[in-house]
């Protein structure tokens, strides 16, 4: 594969690792990113690596990578979305608080900043403004229909974890795995690359 590799451009690496991505062949994907990253490092090839890497469960190595795709493109806020999720998915709340904040840039309607205010409502302990705030942005998302279904099955958790700090693996390292179902939320909403 290294002889294919070595005859493609970026982009055509990118489009290669997004398929193999949609045929759950991670390994495949993570390495067509890691080659269109090295020919050409933009946003996107960096935010979909941080996808697979979440993916397969290597959280801190996926926040990182998605730290890097906000820095080549501040205004990616599916990034800072996602980064706040990751951090959200292995316990850390204080992290996914901060990489939340970046999306009080965006207008009181975006779908991002209501869904981000809606999640940390759950975690103070207000389910029922928060989830009421989930529901509006479930309405006011027009555009990412994966997002809208990855939101209500985190709802779902959010609801079922009512009480507890949510979700708190045992231990904080790429080892931990958050709940099954919590996983799940990353790539669908990763893929879709519309900047909210």
């Amino acid at each position: 594969m290294s002889d294919l590799m070595d005859n493609l451009d970026s982009e055509e690496l990118f489009y290669l690792g997004l398929q193999a991505s949609g045929k759950g062949d991670h390994e495949k994907a993570i390495l067509f990113f890691k080659r269109s990253i090295s020919l050409d490092c933009n946003a996107k090839n960096t935010y979909l690596l941080a996808a697979e890497y979440a993916e397969i469960g290597m959280y801190e190595r996926a926040y990182e990578t998605m730290q890097k795709a906000v820095d080549l493109d501040p205004q990616l806020w599916t990034a800072h979305f996602q980064a706040g999720l990751i951090k959200f998915s292995v316990g850390d709340t204080e992290t996914a608080r901060e990489a939340w904040s970046k999306l009080d840039a965006l207008p009181e309607s975006s779908p991002l900043r209501i869904f981000k205010n809606g999640i940390i409502k759950c975690l103070d302990g207000d389910l029922e403004s928060g989830e009421a705030l989930i529901l509006q942005g479930l309405e006011a998302n027009n555009s990412n229909p994966a997002l809208n279904e990855d939101m209500k099955r985190l709802l779902e958790l959010l609801k079922a974890n009512h009480g507890e700090q949510s979700p708190q693996p045992t231990h904080k390292d790429e080892s931990a795995t958050a709940d099954d179902s919590l996983n799940h939320l990353f790539l669908s909403a990763y893929k879709n690359k519309t900047k909210q």
